[in-house]
């Protein structure tokens, strides 16, 4: 285990490098790319997966716009690292193009995530929102309470479906979202 930003493996030494949802959070793509080049053996492939932009990604975008808004946080800088740093595909074909890669391909794809309940979306987006984490880490445990009870209600709202009974704890989560991934090759 490493930060992707410090790759420090042995030249030629993969066949091929994976990526998924990461590397949108590098803070220096270039230089993680590199370090990816370097390591993989002539004609090696890294194919990578990164999310849209924000509107066809809902599984993320849809708590932290309401979390933004409850909280009145303005949205992060452009080119900041973040999920959505990597959904202009120019900008990771160029990063791609610049350090050497080459037969850089790409594909949209809908990826749909299911959960039972809307409870379990509400705990998984808990677990796994590092940014939801780090803006409601300031607030009071009846404020971050308050603004989960106001996401679950709105997910409820924009996304349950409901199953074999009306009943509220019968509600599932399904959300379509816009991934994109890319094919490059090393030289």
């Amino acid at each position: 285990e490493v930060d992707a930003d410090m790759l420090d493996l042995p030249e030629s030494s993969f066949d091929a490098a994976l990526c998924r949802w990461g590397l949108m959070f590098m803070p220096n793509l270039n230089n993680t790319l590199s370090r990816i080049l370097r390591a993989l053996i002539p004609g090696g492939r890294l194919s990578c997966a990164v999310w849209a932009k924000a509107s066809k990604v809902p599984f993320i975008s849809f708590p932290l716009n309401i979390v933004m808004h409850e909280l009145n946080v303005p949205p992060p800088p452009l080119g900041a690292p973040g999920p959505f740093a990597l959904a202009d595909i120019s900008i990771l074909q160029n990063s791609l193009s610049k350090v050497g890669f080459t037969n850089i391909q790409y594909e949209r794809l809908n990826v749909t995530f299911e959960f039972p309940r809307v409870e379990d979306y509400i705990n998984y987006t808990k677990d796994i929102g590092s940014t939801i984490k780090i803006m409601l880490s300031k607030e009071s445990v009846n404020r971050q309470e308050e603004i989960w009870n106001i996401v679950t209600e709105q997910v409820r709202n924009n996304y349950a479906v409901v199953g074999h009974s009306t009943a509220v704890n019968n509600q599932s989560v399904k959300i379509d979202n816009e991934c994109i991934c890319v094919a490059a090759k090393k030289p």
